[in-house]
């Protein structure tokens, strides 16, 4: 299966795209989950559309697009931790709805409304071309950099935000560090997964990770792992049915699918062990 699987350029390029996304998501999502901002990289994930839309309207590059709104929305988000009276979730939801409402707005005008916002909100893992991929693998590339040169200062402020304060860390300046490596990946998962499923490539990975009970970077590395397993899997299985059954499935959801199995898996067989152990 595999030989004929990889046959084709385009799922070569599928397959490292997907490789690519998992390093990358793997890194950041690993910070992501312990700070528990899975909501605030949910919100993330659809105040990036106006940018996409704006973007493909004028005719520029979607990535552009992406990017911008990602770093306005992670400029915003760091407002509400001033704001005593506004809660942190409150004002995520408030930035989450009003950016994707107007990013549907605008697509809306477009005669091909569908068949537009499809694209933009789950992507098109089999049409990555050489070009996606050298721009996946910038800007992927400066959100890990990041989180490494940061590294020891983002893991004391995930673990023990007292104790960075009084060391005189920069903790807003940790925190908007991190909402802009979200942004990254968010941008890298463009055209592979579109806005919507890279979330689950941030979290869902990071989380099995975590549920193991493995150290920081160990975790990014099962995660990594993991993502890649499970790309190259949905990947053969979404062309083992198309070619074999005829049935058309979209191989990015069917990774996702398969990174939500391994996360119930892992799940349920921690809290048999936990269990195990306190009896």
């Amino acid at each position: 299966m595999s030989g004929t699987f990889l046959a084709a350029p385009y799922q070569q390029r599928a397959l490292l795209a997907i490789v690519i996304l998992g390093v990358v998501a793997a890194v950041v999502g690993v910070h992501v989950v312990l700070r528990r901002m899975a909501f605030v990289a949910d919100a993330m994930s659809h105040t990036v559309l106006p940018g996409v839309v704006v973007a493909n309207l004028l005719g520029g590059p979607l990535y552009a697009g992406a990017l911008v709104a990602g770093v306005t929305t992670a400029m915003l988000l760091g407002f509400p931790a001033r704001a005593r009276r506004i809660g942190e979730d409150a004002a995520v939801a408030i930035v989450l709805a009003s950016f994707f409402a107007l990013g549907v707005a605008i697509v809306s005008r477009g005669r091909s409304f569908a068949t537009d916002l499809t694209g933009f909100l789950f992507g098109s893992l089999l049409t990555v071309d050489a070009d996606d991929l050298l721009l996946m693998g910038i800007v992927g590339g400066v959100a890990i950099v990041a989180m490494v040169v940061f590294h020891k200062e983002l893991v004391l402020r995930a673990f023990d935000r007292e104790a960075a304060e009084a060391i005189g860390l920069p903790i807003a300046r940790l925190d908007l560090l991190v909402d802009l490596a979200v942004a990254l990946v968010i941008v890298t998962a463009l055209r592979a997964v579109g806005t919507l499923l890279a979330v689950a490539f941030v979290i869902t990975p990071a989380a099995t990770a975590r549920r193991l009970g493995l150290a920081v970077v160990p975790s990014m590395l099962v995660a990594a792992a993991i993502a890649a397993l499970c790309g190259t899997l949905g990947l053969a299985i979404a062309h083992e049915a198309g070619m074999r059954a005829d049935v058309r499935v979209a191989p990015g959801a069917t990774v996702v699918v398969l990174l939500t199995s391994v996360f119930l898996v892992v799940a349920v067989v921690a809290w048999w062990r936990d269990r195990m152990r306190s009896a």
